[in-house]
């Protein structure tokens, strides 16, 4: 069964406020992670960016990170974000960006 627009907003925040708890343990010259009205930004000592957010109408989060889009739809048995064209889960791999771009091993 589909999560109607209330039950979705309370799930995207859960998850987007974990990532921000884990993401802001980093050290903020390597990554500064900020979580505002749905979308966290994450600015690297590089300039670049990532931008992760929800998105209601379509009940995804969708995140661009190295000239790249994944949207990622909700897996209620496995509890886990799958992006619908690769097949990929959210958390491993923004952890695999993540550490490629800090140069370090993540744990989110």
């Amino acid at each position: 069964m589909p999560l109607d627009e209330h039950e979705f907003d309370l799930l995207a925040e859960r998850w987007l406020q974990r990532l921000e708890d884990h993401l802001g343990e980093l050290d903020p010259d390597d990554c500064d992670a900020s979580l505002s009205m749905g979308v966290m930004t994450l600015e690297f000592a590089d300039g670049n960016r990532f931008i992760i957010n929800s998105h209601r109408a379509a009940r995804q989060i969708w995140m661009a990170a190295n000239v790249q889009a994944w949207h990622f739809s909700y897996d209620a048995q496995q509890d886990r974000w799958i992006d619908q064209r690769s097949g990929q889960d959210l958390l491993p791999l923004l952890t695999q960006l993540v550490s490629e771009k800090v140069g370090y091993p993540v744990e989110i």
